[in-house]
C-alpha cells in the first residue's frame, strides 16, 4: 500500500488513535520537514457550510498564542476527509495520568484544572467553543504545562453525524457533556466550562459525576440528576474546591461562571460577558469568560476608545469563526518518545504545543507605523498586570516590579530611537519580567504540575492563571516590537 499524504504535503506516518468519525496520525510536513499531529475526519456526508465553519474556526484557533492552547498549523480538506494539523505533543493526557496514578492531589488537580481554564478563556475570547473538553483533551507538555487540543472536528461531527444513533452514539464525550448539549442545543462556552467541571471531578476522584453503561444513561443523569458533591467521594478535598466543582457543574449554565473565576483565582463577577461569544452559539447570560481590564492606571479615555475600536475590528475578522469538535472520546497525539501516552486508548484527540503566532494583517496606507502597535502592545499589558495585582493573581512586590517594567517599556514604545535599538530595548525588559515571573512561581514554575506539595494557588505569588495571561500580554509586545 502506498504512503497517504494528504492535501500533498502531510505524510500520514503512525496512527496514533482512532474514535468515532476521526483518526489522529503522527505525520511528516514534507515542506517545512517536522513532525506534527494530524486529525483526519470523513466528511463525505457534511455539507460545504460545515467545512468552512471548520476552516475558519481552526484559522481562529491558529491565531492565539497562548501557553495553554495547542498550537495549530494548518486546517483544511482533502477530498471528502477534513483535516487538523497541530503540533506533536509528548503527552501524556490528563487521562493516562490518571490511569497511571489514580486520583491527583486535591493541590495538583487544582494547578491543572486552572491551566486548562486559562487555555478555555483564551480560546472562548475569540469566539471559539471547544466542545468536546475532556481529561483525553487536556495534554502536558514538555514542561509539563497543561495544553487545550483538539479543535476544528465538532462542526464537521455534527454535520455528519446524527445525535443519539441506535447505538448510543452521542456527538461530544458522554460522561462530560453538558445538559444542553444533551438535549440538542447549540454549545456555548458555558457548555465546556460544565466539561471542565467533570473533568476536575475526573482529576479528584478517578471517574466523571456520572457513568452507566450506556451513553443514553449518563445523559439522562446530566438532564436530571443533581451531580454528586467531590467531598461526597473524597472528604479530604478542601470545601472551597468543593465548591468549585459544584458550580461547574450547576445544571443553570449562568452559574458556572463562578466557579470558573474562583477557579482561574478571581473574585465573582471578574469574568465578563462578551457580544463576540454569539458567533458561536446563543449567548447565555453569566457564562462568557473573557478576563475583565479594569480602568488601568495610567490609561488614557482616547486609548481606551482607540484599544476597543481595534478590538472590535479584530472581533470582525475572528467572526468567521464557527467551532467544531469531535464526536467520540478523542485522543491526544503524542511523540513517539512516549507511545503509551497514546496508543492504548480508544478515542482519538489531536495533540498539539505551543501555537505559532499568525501573522499581522495587512497595513493600510493610513494606518499608523509600528510604535503605535507596540504602544498599544505596551498599555494592554499594563491592563493585565494592574487586573491582577487588583485580583490578587499578583503580589504586590510582584505587581511593582512588573510595573516599573512597564514604565521602561513606555518609554521605549514613546521615543524616537532606531527601530532596532527599540527592538533590542524591548526585548531586554520583557526578559526581566519573564525572570521575575519564574521567580514568583517558585517551584510551581520550575518543577511542572503537582511538584509544589502542600502549596494551593492562593499561597503562590502569582497564580498559574495570572502567569499566564501576563507572558501571553507579554509574548504581544514582543511580536508589535
Amino acid at each position: 500500500m502506498g504512503t497517504d499524504v494528504l492535501a500533498g504535503r502531510y505524510e500520514l506516518q503512525r496512527l496514533i488513535g482512532r474514535g468515532g468519525n476521526g483518526e489522529v496520525w503522527q505525520a511528516l510536513d514534507r515542506s517545512l520537514g517536522r513532525d506534527v499531529a494530524v486529525k483526519v475526519v470523513d466528511a463525505t456526508d457534511g455539507d460545504a457550510p460545515a467545512t468552512r465553519r471548520f476552516q475558519q474556526e481552526a484559522r481562529a484557533a491558529a491565531s492565539l498564542n497562548h501557553p495553554h492552547v495547542v498550537a495549530v498549523y494548518d486546517a483544511g480538506t482533502d477530498g471528502q476527509r477534513a483535516y487538523l494539523v497541530m503540533e506533536l505533543l509528548p503527552g501524556p493526557p490528563l487521562s493516562e495520568l490518571v490511569r497511571r496514578e489514580g486520583p491527583l492531589s486535591p493541590e495538583r488537580a487544582e494547578e491543572l484544572a486552572a491551566q486548562a481554564a486559562a487555555g478555555l478563556e483564551a480560546v472562548h475570547g475569540v469566539g471559539v467553543v471547544h466542545r468536546d473538553v475532556k481529561p483525553g483533551n487536556l495534554v502536558l507538555d514538555r514542561q509539563g504545562r497543561v495544553k487545550v487540543v483538539d479543535f476544528g472536528i465538532a462542526r464537521v461531527a455534527e454535520s455528519t453525524a446524527t445525535q443519539v444513533t441506535a447505538t448510543g452514539m452521542v456527538v461530544g464525550s458522554a460522561p462530560y457533556l453538558s445538559p444542553e448539549q444533551a438535549r440538542g442545543d447549540t454549545a456555548t462556552p458555558a457548555s465546556d466550562l460544565y466539561a471542565l467541571g467533570c473533568t476536575l471531578m475526573t482529576l479528584l476522584t478517578g471517574s466523571p459525576p456520572f457513568t452507566a453503561d450506556h451513553p443514553l444513561a449518563v445523559l439522562r443523569q446530566h438532564l436530571d440528576d443533581a451531580p454528586p458533591r467531590v467531598r461526597e467521594r473524597r472528604p479530604d478535598v478542601p470545601p472551597r474546591l468543593d465548591a468549585i466543582v459544584d458550580d461547574l457543574l450547576a445544571k443553570d449554565p449562568a452559574r458556572r461562571a463562578d466557579g470558573f473565576a474562583a477557579l482561574l483565582g478571581r473574585d465573582t463577577g471578574q469574568v465578563a460577558s462578551t457580544a463576540v461569544l454569539t458567533a458561536a452559539g446563543p449567548q447565555v447570560p453569566g457564562t462568557a469568560v473573557l478576563p475583565t481590564t479594569g480602568s488601568g492606571r495610567r490609561l488614557p479615555v482616547a486609548l481606551v476608545a482607540g484599544a476597543a475600536a481595534l478590538a472590535a475590528l479584530v472581533l470582525l475578522v475572528v467572526l468567521l469563526v464557527a467551532l467544531l469538535g469531535d464526536d467520540e472520546p478523542t485522543r491526544t497525539a503524542a511523540a513517539p518518545a512516549s507511545p503509551s501516552a497514546t496508543t492504548d486508548r480508544t478515542d482519538a484527540t489531536d495533540d498539539a504545543g505551543a501555537t505559532e503566532p499568525a501573522p499581522p494583517p495587512p497595513s493600510s496606507p493610513e494606518q499608523e507605523p509600528a510604535p503605535s502597535d507596540l504602544a498599544a502592545a505596551v498599555a494592554a499589558l499594563d491592563e493585565v498586570v494592574d487586573d491582577e495585582a487588583r485580583s490578587g493573581g499578583i503580589d504586590e512586590k510582584t505587581a511593582d516590579d512588573l510595573a516599573k517594567k512597564v514604565e521602561d517599556l513606555r518609554e521605549v514604545a514613546g521615543g524616537d530611537e532606531p527601530a532596532d535599538k527599540v527592538a533590542r530595548d524591548v526585548d531586554k525588559a520583557l526578559d526581566d519580567m519573564v525572570k521575575k515571573l519564574d521567580e514568583a512561581a517558585g517551584d510551581s514554575g520550575k518543577k511542572g504540575p503537582g511538584k509544589d506539595k502542600g502549596k494551593g494557588p492562593g499561597d503562590r505569588e502569582v497564580t498559574p492563571a495570572a502567569d499566564a495571561r501576563i507572558r501571553a500580554a507579554i509574548d504581544d509586545v514582543r511580536a508589535a516590537a
